[in-house]
């Protein structure tokens, strides 16, 4: 098995132990609460599930070679149903995984109906980022039928002990995971740069509470463990102001990757075990491997994204796309 597929096996892990605990989370709830209009994602909570499990095996197929369309809907599909044949996908995908090579590659259809040809891992990385996607939507959903939502983040497995995680990390895997990371938070920039005030300050019920909190908790964030992963004192996110300008923020954002980048280029895969300890509050220190803290952060970007989507769709605003798939297909194109 290739490093990078042992990579990718840790963020299956993951989404297999986060879907898992949002499926328990969901399985009592009557129907009224599953399927609840939301103006978000598939639009109710039990939709967002089924449209999870239709596109993990889907990409399975497609990895095996079918070329069958997405599958259809199933409204009113049980949520133990669904878990039954989460698992079994997953069973499927990791006998699948064993015996794969990271330089493998697969047939897309680009946007305007040509082919090309994308890397295996370039794929499994988009479900994996997908996932963060979708669970943000759900937990949100959950919320909104007054349940408490289970604690997702990637950084959590690593607390639980009931699961036996201890993953190594593929630099170039992580590298490419900011790479898409780094395009998508400048194409919903961009999107958001014209909106005026009240726009970007509107109340919602998701995300930080309006579209410009949600964006600047991405940012600092990222400037948070950062600093942390560079050995530097961080204080718990030293936050812009909430009046931050879309414009300030944007050159905010883009030096912070440019130095992340400058930190990459100094590591090594050795350097991804290594311990980071950081302070998320005062009184309190944490250690993860610096692979744990940076797959976290990649999540993190993706998880608040959404929440941002849904806020300019309730804007009427049209969204970008920014699945990592469309990412990958334009790298791959030049």
């Amino acid at each position: 098995m290739s490093q990078q597929l042992t990579t990718l096996r840790a963020l299956f892990v993951h989404n297999d132990w986060a879907r898992d605990k949002l499926l328990d989370t969901a399985r009592p709830l009557a129907d009224a609460a599953l399927d609840d209009p939301v103006q978000m994602g598939p639009g109710s909570l039990r939709a967002t599930l089924e449209h999870l499990y239709r596109t993990e095996r889907w990409w399975l197929d497609r990895w095996q070679g079918s070329a069958d369309p997405l599958e259809a809907p199933e409204p009113g599909i049980s949520v133990s149903e669904l878990h039954s044949r989460f698992r079994a996908t997953a069973t499927e995908r990791n006998a699948f995984l064993d015996d794969r090579d990271e330089a493998e590659q697969i047939a897309c259809t680009t946007d305007t109906g040509g082919s090309l040809r994308l890397a295996l891992s370039d794929m499994m990385l988009h479900v994996c980022n997908h996932g963060f996607h979708h669970r943000a939507q759900a937990v949100n959903m959950l919320r909104q039928v007054d349940v408490k939502a289970p604690d997702i983040d990637y950084l959590y497995i690593t607390l639980d002990p009931s699961v036996k995680f201890d993953p190594s990390y593929e630099l170039d895997l992580i590298r490419a995971y900011y790479q898409y990371n780094d395009w998508a938070r400048e194409r919903v920039l961009k999107v958001v740069a014209p909106l005026d005030d009240d726009e970007l300050d509107r109340p919602f019920k998701i995300g930080m509470g309006t579209l410009r909190k949600t964006l600047l908790h991405i940012r600092d964030a990222e400037q948070w463990w950062l600093l942390n992963w560079s050995g530097e004192s961080a204080d718990l996110f030293a936050e812009l102001p909430e009046t931050t300008p879309i414009g300030g923020l944007r050159k905010e954002t883009a030096e912070i990757a440019r130095h992340r980048r400058e930190l990459f280029d100094t590591l090594g895969d050795g350097d991804l075990t290594r311990t980071v300890t950081a302070s998320p509050r005062p009184g309190v220190e944490m250690s993860f491997k610096l692979g744990d803290a940076m797959v976290q952060l990649g999540g993190h970007g993706t998880h608040h994204r959404a929440q941002a989507l849904n806020m300019l769709r309730r804007l009427d605003v049209e969204g970008p796309g920014i699945d990592l798939a469309d990412w990958a297909k334009e790298s791959a194109q030049g």
